[in-house]
């Protein structure tokens, strides 16, 4: 028990700011300072540095402390234990030399005259992200792209720069995955000058990648016009809800199937021919391990079709095939492990899927389900949106001098 509540006390101090008197902390009579820690040596890492030492002999020591500044004028302390011999230095955002002040710190508040080692750190996660990112034109909107190699966490933030010089904030995503993209949507379809930026958890912030783009033109489909559209071979007779609340607006309104294995398919109606762009799907919010978002009955696979003259005996001869999909969990963690970020994507961004381009027009669409996340035997659906063509659009500009990502100076604003 003892061991638990030092093992506790010492997490405290690792966080505590530089100097901070610890009122609660175990206390030493004595006035002399600890010894200093010797042989102090560092190895650079990306965004800071290790330094390692030789741990005095004295019983009197509590902890080692690191302060340095870094390029924002952010004074950081880090501290170490005296179970280790170790001590990491972060938040660095340029190559250069960082002066770092090493003291000892007794139990009972005294400290020890400090001692100066200058470090070089490896690039920052925060450039290699940058020096990563690519920008696309998206329906109705735009693409970004980021590797994140270290899982650093990483603000991404979009502007854009109006005609008369000045920035506006857009939008910002919030990731630690190792790789990934995301959209930003309902923007207009005209040429736009967006900028992207960074930021980590250390407040500093990259340079702005600027780029001119045209947002893809579609459009949501009327869902007042959807109906199911039964056949014997469907699933939809097996859903525990009304086949409307899967396209009723409500992310949180769904239901599941009977468990009947698979795969199993779901057919509706538009009520309309259109050339499909694009599908949206979400899964309400579950923390459950085996049950709930990426788990149990979240769809997995996908296949989707379309006809204008379905066959009634739910045959799939008069059936085409408009795309095989594959859902993705942002973090990549196993079953029964989720990121904030994994449950945003799911039941609040949803997961797109776009279609091949130059589809035909269909009115009847047939969804595929081939696979479930977790190992339920049946599946889960909530909102469905899909998004097409309907031919009022904006004609394709030509491609104009300077089309294309580019970096640019300055911070994200």
């Amino acid at each position: 028990m003892k061991k638990n509540i030092i093992l506790v006390l010492l997490s405290a101090f690792m966080f505590a700011s530089c100097g901070e008197t610890f009122e609660n902390g175990p206390i030493d009579g004595g006035d002399n300072a600890p010894k200093m820690v010797t042989n102090i040596e560092w190895e650079a890492v990306a965004g800071g540095a290790i330094i390692s030492y030789e741990i005095p002999k004295d019983p009197s020591l509590y902890y080692v402390e690191a302060s340095y500044v870094t390029k924002n004028g952010t004074v950081r302390c880090n501290k170490a234990s005296v179970f280790t011999n170790k001590i990491q230095v972060d938040g660095m955002a340029d190559v250069t030399e960082h002066k770092v002040s090493i003291v000892t710190v007794g139990r009972n508040g005294k400290r020890s005259e400090p001692k100066s080692v200058v470090v070089v750190p490896l690039d920052p996660p925060i450039k290699y992200v940058f020096d990563n990112l690519s920008v696309v034109p998206a329906h109705q909107g735009l693409e970004v792209f980021f590797k994140n190699e270290s899982k650093a966490d990483m603000a991404i933030g979009i502007v854009e720069r109006l005609e008369d010089g000045s920035v506006t904030p857009i939008d910002m995503f919030y990731t630690s995955s190792e790789s990934g993209s995301f959209k930003v949507r309902n923007q207009t379809f005209v040429k736009h000058e967006y900028g992207v930026y960074l930021r980590d958890k250390y407040q500093n912030y990259s340079d702005t990648l600027y780029t001119h783009l045209t947002p893809i033109y579609d459009v949501e489909v009327d869902k007042k016009k959807f109906a199911a559209y039964d056949l014997p071979t469907t699933a939809n007779s097996q859903l525990e809800i009304k086949m409307s609340q899967v396209w009723d607006g409500n992310k949180s309104s769904g239901g599941r199937t009977l468990s009947i294995g698979f795969p199993m398919d779901f057919c509706f109606t538009m009520g309309q021919k259109v050339k499909l762009t694009r599908f949206n799907s979400t899964y309400a919010r579950n923390t459950s391990a085996l049950q709930g978002t990426w788990a149990g009955g979240h769809p997995k696979r996908y296949e989707i079709y379309g006809s204008n003259e379905p066959a009634a005996d739910g045959s799939w001869e008069s059936w085409t095939l408009l795309g095989e999909f594959q859902s993705v969990k942002p973090s990549g963690l196993p079953l029964g492990s989720c990121t904030e970020e994994d449950y945003v994507r799911a039941s609040v961004d949803g997961e797109d899927f776009v279609f091949p381009e130059g589809l035909d027009a269909y009115e009847y669409i047939r969804i595929k389900i081939l696979s479930v996340w977790g190992y339920a035997q049946y599946v889960f659906l909530y909102e469905w949106t899909l998004y097409g063509d309907d031919g009022n659009g904006p004609k394709p500009e030509e491609p104009g001098e300077g089309e294309g990502t580019e970096p640019g100076t300055g911070e994200g604003e």
